[in-house]
């Protein structure tokens, strides 16, 4: 899954300037409108599931049947699934069933924080939902099977968080798999670093339960699994931000504005990202990812490796998304959110580019620009090679020399910045999401000398060059 809420283990380096009801045994399920897709949704109800589940709704071409949150994710139950429900009862879809699951792993006590946990059971209250007048399930793994089974036509499946519920399904019912159609799972990490601390090996959905991801793996069902590779390249920007701020008329659009301008902190330091969205619109759209047949074992065993999910002759063929289109993803997921009607995703080129190869930052770039309205907006992408993360930071206080910012950057971890240092933005990304990958965001400077300043996290800082923004 993700390193969700987590503040950056590294540096922080201030940018400076000059001057319906659940289904058991027995019960008729939900069926879909006639011509659409059943679909099942099974994940633990953090913000990005709710994304997903925001985007989910506004497909035309999927009938959303059931609703499952699982106990061992980061939402507890009940609180996850009536989160699920507040959301769908404020999407007029309270006929959807939703159920909780059981709260105990296949094998081990790996667990997310407890402090994301509650974080994530109070996800509905922070939206200014009410509470929706269907009271939610518990019985996740009945619901499931119970859709399964009484669907004529193939279901198919969308799992966002560890995956107990649907392996306990498959547990009672192997049978089931014969009516799915697919299952796209976001999780794992495959050539990149994973997102569990310290040995970041794995991802967290996967960590959490790996008996029951090895499980549904090796079930047979046809799966898609969308992992840090691909989500990777779907940091969550201000640009992404600013395009849903100016076109969000439609419900969908207006709750996820306003998750994201309560949260606007998830903008900076390049270590969020629309993990379970993502891997919804590739549900809808498996073009934006590109994808690569391997065989895949998970690694189940306690120690450094725990939860990894691992390429082996020994493994199970299944499709890994490696990559995706950033501007296809939001194109399709900015669209669907305001009701089809069209949003082109503001991604802009890059006026500098700053990239670290584990050793030195090299730049690229102009080191001129005119004076905006009020300040002007600068892009800058950075490019990370390594292990080590770095930020950006610009603009040097009037009366203080080179060498004197370098002395005080060097000391900001453990001292804080010095009275002068007056902040207006910054860049940042962090190895433990992007090793390897990229991050685009704005500086906005006054007018007048900046310094372009490359910080590195063991307190090394590179000054690259020169940026003037002519009054």
């Amino acid at each position: 899954m993700r390193p969700r809420f987590r503040p950056a283990p590294v540096l922080l380096v201030l940018a400076l300037i000059a001057s319906a009801c659940a289904t058991g045994s027995g019960e008729q399920t939900t069926t879909p409108a006639d011509g659409a897709i059943p679909l099942i949704v099974d994940g633990d109800f953090g913000p990005d599931d709710m994304m997903a589940l925001l985007y989910l709704s506004q497909e035309p071409g999927l009938g959303l049947v059931a609703v499952t949150v699982t106990g061992t994710g980061l939402a507890h139950c009940p609180q996850g699934a009536d989160n699920a429900a507040a959301v769908l009862a404020y999407l007029g879809s309270e006929e959807v069933p939703v159920a909780c699951g059981e709260t105990a792993t296949l094998g081990g006590d790996n667990a997310f924080p407890e402090e994301w946990r509650l974080g994530a059971d109070g996800l509905a209250d922070q939206l200014g939902l009410p509470a929706s007048e269907v009271a939610a399930g518990d019985d996740a793994v009945g619901l499931i099977v119970d859709t399964i089974t009484r669907s004529a036509d193939p279901v198919r499946l969308l799992a966002l968080g560890p995956l107990t519920n649907l392996a306990r399904a498959l547990e009672v019912s192997p049978g089931i798999v014969d009516n799915i159609e697919h299952l796209v799972i976001m999780g794992g990490e495959v050539d990149v670093p994973g997102s569990v601390a310290p040995s970041m090996s794995a991802e967290w959905n996967i960590w959490v339960d790996p008996q029951a991801a090895a499980a549904v793996i090796a079930s047979g069902i046809p799966i898609t699994l969308v992992a840090l590779d691909a989500t990777n390249d779907v940091p969550a920007t201000r640009f992404f931000y600013e395009t849903l701020e100016a076109q969000r008329e439609a419900p969908a659009a207006a709750l996820l504005y306003r998750y994201l301008e309560a949260n606007q902190g998830i903008f900076e330091g390049g270590s969020y990202f629309f993990w379970d969205p993502l891997a919804a619109v590739t549900l809808v759209h498996p073009d934006v990812v590109e994808t690569e047949r391997k065989p895949i074992i998970v690694v189940e065993n306690q120690g450094h490796d725990e939860g990894a999910t691992v390429e082996s002759v020994d493994g199970i063929e299944i499709d890994v998304a490696v990559a995706a289109d950033r501007s296809r993803f939001e194109t399709f997921f900015l669209t669907a959110l305001n009701g089809g009607t069209p949003v082109e995703a503001n991604i802009p080129e890059p006026d500098l580019s700053v990239r670290f190869d584990g050793d030195q930052c090299t730049f690229e770039g102009t080191t001129s620009f005119q004076e905006g309205e009020v300040t002007t907006r600068v892009i800058v992408e950075l490019l990370n090679e390594s292990e080590l993360a770095f930020s950006v930071v610009s603009g040097l206080h009037e009366g203080y020399s080179w060498d004197r910012l370098v002395y005080d950057a060097a000391r900001i971890e453990t001292q804080g910045p010095p009275d002068y240092w007056e902040p207006t933005g910054e860049v940042t990304i962090l190895a433990e999401s992007l090793t390897g990958g990229r991050v685009t965001g704005p500086l906005d400077l006054a007018p007048g000398g900046h310094a372009l300043a490359c910080a590195i996290s063991d307190s090394r800082v590179t000054l690259l060059t020169d940026i003037v923004v002519e009054g």
